[in-house]
């Protein structure tokens, strides 16, 4: 079979889906794991195949980090680029 996945995010938001990707290609399925660009070839040194979508999410976070604000600031920041991240993918 075939499969598929996205994520967007930081590395714990990749991780999980990397290892069921792991997962169903030790099972003999072809997987695709899409996700931030800036980690396809951590994906790929893992056996997966990858194709980077959406933004840098790390480097968006860490060139924006002295900017957004402290708190709830920069979560309300996070959301707002994870929402409008996801609507330009799909």
């Amino acid at each position: 079979m075939r499969v598929l996945m996205a994520t967007v995010g930081t590395r714990g938001d990749v991780q999980p889906p990397l290892a069921l990707a792991r997962t169903l290609k030790a099972a003999g399925h072809e997987v695709t794991l899409a996700a931030p660009p800036d980690f396809v070839s951590w994906i790929e040194s893992h056996g997966v195949r990858s194709l980077g979508l959406g933004i840098d999410f790390m480097s968006w976070a860490e060139s924006n980090r002295h900017t957004v604000g402290s708190g709830g600031a920069v979560m309300r920041e996070v959301f707002r680029v994870l929402r409008d991240n996801v609507r330009e993918e799909f």
